[in-house]
């Protein structure tokens, strides 16, 4: 019993881990699109396509926690 709650915490703790590193992406990206630097601007949104993935992948609905910036792109937990 004290395994599976065990098991639980990590695994909430990961996906909350993993959403905050998201918004940190977010955050990165929409900076560097207000900059102008083009590079930086891609990397980061590739970064956070693959983050967004992993959100997908741990149960979470993109669909539910994002939304669309003007680039069409999720906003991803503005």
């Amino acid at each position: 019993m004290e395994d599976t709650i065990l098991v639980e915490n990590i695994e909430t703790d990961f996906v909350h881990e993993l959403v905050s590193l998201t918004r940190l992406v977010t955050y990165a990206r929409n900076c560097a699109r207000d900059l102008k630097v083009e590079m930086p601007s891609y990397c980061l949104d590739m970064a956070l396509s693959a983050l967004l993935t992993e959100v997908e992948k741990h149960g979470l609905s993109i669909n539910e926690v994002t939304t669309k910036d003007s680039y069409g792109i999720p906003a991803a937990f503005h």
